[in-house]
């Protein structure tokens, strides 16, 4: 089984990173089913929003400087990201 989960940063408002992730899933879905059609009946699309952070965002009060604003960027651009799992399901174990 393919899972693809869709991740955003924590800008903005939940219920619109809720349908971004989904978006960006559904999006890598559509690109790989043009390669796999087979794909079709073995996928999972998954939306995290931004509750699974691949980097923490720091936290800066007040104006921050240029050079934090670059740090922030750099941690919020790898948390807008696709994952992919391919997850092996055995139907014969029960579970």
């Amino acid at each position: 089984m393919l899972v693809i989960h869709g991740h955003t940063d924590g800008d903005g408002k939940k219920t619109e990173n809720i349908e971004l992730g989904f978006q960006r899933a559904i999006a890598a879905y559509n690109e790989i089913k043009k390669h796999s059609p087979e794909v079709v009946d073995h996928a999972i699309i998954c939306t995290h929003a931004d509750n699974s952070p691949e980097q923490e965002v720091p936290k800066f009060q007040g104006r921050i400087t240029p050079e934090q604003r670059k740090v922030l960027r750099a941690a919020k651009a790898k948390n807008r990201r696709i994952t992919i799992e391919d997850k092996l399901v055995d139907r014969l174990d029960g579970q």
